[in-house]
């Protein structure tokens, strides 16, 4: 039994060891200040990860005033310098907020012998904010799925978005790592 137990704990040491040594930090070279789950709960622009291999990897843009346009819309960034995802919402009039808001949502998902098993869920009150690029705190985390979503509010009607039922949502398809 004491032998069970000294194993067990070796091996709880060496992959606790191994996680804080190497997945919170940056690779060698890299101009970022995280690295993969390091960069959970972390901004995006003040960390150098929208900046350091920035992209768009899901999205959906609508039109306004029946103009099509990529000026508004919801994307789902990931960098492949941080090893992390955001979620991001685009708008360049404040007109069109007139009475409306929104909470934006990052959810991560990870994949478990028994199927997928909810990880984190980052929000943002875009509010009536005129920002152009308004985004969500970052996940890292390998072997996820991601999913970046908005919700519609009117009349300073503002919702508690932890307790917005799923459906309500409108998500754009799962990115998966």
């Amino acid at each position: 039994m004491h032998n069970l137990i000294r194993c067990a704990i070796a091996v709880l040491t060496f992959f606790t060891a191994t996680a804080l040594f190497t997945a919170n930090s940056a690779p060698a070279g890299a101009t970022a200040l995280c690295w993969n789950t390091g960069c959970t709960g972390v901004n995006p622009q003040s960390s150098g990860c929208s900046s350091n291999g920035g992209s768009t990897v899901r999205w959906r843009y609508w039109s306004h005033n029946n103009l099509p346009t990529d000026d508004y819309g919801l994307e789902l960034r990931r960098s492949s310098g941080c090893d992390a995802q955001w979620a991001r919402f685009i708008r360049d009039d404040c007109e069109w907020l007139k009475n409306n808001g929104y909470y934006l949502k990052l959810r991560a998902d990870l994949w478990t012998p028994y199927g997928w098993y909810h990880h984190a869920t980052y929000y943002k009150d875009v509010g009536y904010s005129c920002d152009t690029r308004v985004y969500t705190s970052m996940i890292g985390q390998s072997s996820a799925r991601y999913a970046a979503c908005y919700i519609r509010y009117e009349n300073g009607q503002r919702p508690n978005p932890a307790g917005v039922p799923d459906e309500q949502w409108e998500c754009l398809d799962w990115y998966y790592t």
